[in-house]
């Protein structure tokens, strides 16, 4: 099994060099699926992180889980509200993702 820090820079990588490659190429890649593939990484990433954590007998928040390991809060917001809520806009997943891979 791969280390979730090494499949996850992995995939960041390679989301990155597509979303520069669908830029140069005018590839049809929709917004919307390169937003739906940013927000699918970085919520694995965040859930990797904080889940094994989840130890205790009652349930602990996400965001208090994820500061325990020094996890940027600004991650959490976007899990969460890609996952409860709205997508978030395509440059602020972008902007998750560099802040990801500073903290990875």
């Amino acid at each position: 099994r791969v280390p979730l820090a090494v499949e996850t820079t992995a995939t960041f990588v390679e989301l990155d060099l597509s979303d520069r490659a669908r830029d140069a190429a005018g590839c049809a890649l929709s917004d919307h699926s390169l937003s739906l593939t940013y927000a699918m990484a970085l919520t694995r990433l965040v859930n990797g992180v904080v889940d094994p954590l989840q130890q205790r007998a009652r349930a602990v928040s996400v965001q208090k889980l994820a500061a325990e390991v020094a996890l940027p809060a600004s991650l959490v917001a976007v899990r969460h509200e890609a996952t409860h809520n709205r997508l978030p806009s395509l440059p602020t997943l972008r902007l998750a993702t560099e802040q990801a891979m500073l903290w990875l």
